[in-house]
């Protein structure tokens, strides 16, 4: 129930064992934190894409150098929902506290820099995540034409 979330987490310190276990001690335990920033601030489609394409070519790039990435998009959701004055909660204390997260950012990243974010994580070495989804070969996901024109339903081949 979610009130009984809601007791747990105001007076049984909830949130504070699954925030040191996934976020603190990893943080704490990882080669480096970085920031992904786009020229401008990412507002349109296409500046979307852009950060997708920019985001994509630097995580495959951190793989076949045999580095994993972590994403640490909370202050970069959080923060635009702060920026962009959207209520995401009831609460005054986590309104509050993304506020502190926004000056951090800001502090963190020289000021408007901030605004450019769209993506952080923490990135280090060690063993291959076992939990990791497989890759199929980029072969085996395209379809020949009679397989296309079946999945549009197309009536002529």
């Amino acid at each position: 129930s979610w009130r009984r979330v809601e007791f747990f987490n105001t007076w049984l310190m909830g949130t504070l064992p699954p925030r040191i276990q996934l976020d603190l001690l990893p943080g704490l335990g990882c080669a480096a934190h970085l920031a992904l920033l786009a020229e401008r601030p990412v507002r349109d489609c296409d500046d979307y894409i852009a950060a997708g394409r920019a985001l994509q070519r630097f995580w495959l790039t951190a793989t076949r150098l045999g580095l994993y990435a972590q994403p640490e998009m909370t202050p970069v959701i959080f923060t635009r929902y702060h920026r962009d004055e959207r209520a995401f909660t009831g609460k005054v204390s986590a309104i509050r506290q993304v506020a502190e997260l926004n000056e951090g950012l800001s502090t963190l990243l020289e000021g408007r820099a901030r605004e450019r974010v769209f993506f952080m994580a923490r990135i280090g070495t060690g063993p291959a995540p076992s939990s990791r989804s497989l890759r199929r070969a980029a072969a085996s996901l395209l379809l020949g034409d009679a397989e296309r024109c079946e999945q549009s339903r197309c009536i002529d081949h």
